[in-house]
């Protein structure tokens, strides 16, 4: 189970990146600016409704 890419914190997308997807360390940064660049899609005028459940277990894998 993961949190989906619009609404992963930085920390979060790099360590997933780096341990899960197996991302080479020269690449990590260049799709990091990518996926927080699609969050701008959040601060449109009119921006999409976004409802995300998220369970307690996602939210106590940061501690």
């Amino acid at each position: 189970m993961n949190v989906r890419g619009l609404i992963q914190l930085p920390d979060y997308t790099r360590a997933l990146m780096i341990e899960c997807e197996m991302v080479p360390a020269d690449e990590v940064e260049a799709r990091m600016t990518v996926r927080i660049q699609s969050h701008s899609v959040l601060d449109r005028p009119k921006p999409p409704r976004l409802l995300a459940l998220i369970d307690e277990w996602v939210r106590r894998l940061r501690t």
